[in-house]
């Protein structure tokens, strides 16, 4: 079990549990989803991997699947679930709400281009995972001042959650992938006034048992 922070904020970056089709398969950007019958078990799993830790605030994007995730563990303790609006995955504009198969025949090669050039591409009318990072950053330090010695939970979607942890890092945004969070898992940072570490990343991966 971790000790409590005492000159540094512990940030529990959880991911939203599965979602439902037909939006695992679009680009669902900021909007809606709900959760699928196995992402409400997974939610029952989180509880209970954050059952013996003390949390002091819960943060979460106003998007369906990460409130409701996000409500269940404030719940738990008698906590209210603080939307930011900061916490919202990347705005994919024109692409927003289609499939991902769809958009892969109507534009094969800008498809490319936002895989190819990670974290930096912008949709038409939408913005770069890189913005929306940045968005998440001044979230924080806009925050991080009055958390000094307290635990808050953030509920959002993987690329953002990976972008904001690789940031707090040091790392380039290039190497968030490998930061990348399976539905439901959980990563742990102590941030410090002058950098962060990572003290546990995705622990329920090691288990068998899981819906």
């Amino acid at each position: 079990m971790l000790e409590e922070p005492t000159q540094h904020a512990r940030l529990v970056l959880v991911r939203h549990p599965e979602i439902n089709d037909p939006e695992r398969g679009q680009a669902l950007g900021q909007g809606d989803a709900t959760l699928s019958r196995r992402g409400m078990q997974q939610s029952v799993e989180v509880l209970r991997t954050l059952a013996d830790l003390t949390i002091d605030e819960v943060h979460a994007s106003p998007a369906k699947h990460c409130f409701e995730a996000a409500r269940a563990i404030a719940f738990d303790r008698g906590l209210d679930v603080i939307a930011a609006d900061a916490l919202l995955g990347q705005r994919l504009g024109a692409w927003e709400g289609k499939a991902w198969a769809q958009l892969q025949s109507e534009a094969p090669e800008l498809v490319r281009e936002f895989f190819a050039a990670y974290g930096q591409y912008a949709p038409p009318s939408g913005e770069s995972l890189s913005d929306a990072v940045d968005r998440t950053l001044g979230y924080w330090a806009d925050i991080v001042e009055d958390l000094q010695g307290k635990t808050i939970v953030f509920v959002a979607t993987a690329p953002l959650l990976g972008g904001f942890a690789a940031r707090l890092l040091g790392l380039g945004l290039a190497r968030a992938p490998a930061l990348n969070l399976a539905p439901a898992a959980i990563g742990v940072l102590d941030v410090f006034r002058d950098g962060a570490v990572l003290r546990s990343w995705h622990p329920n991966a090691l288990r068998n048992d899981l819906p």
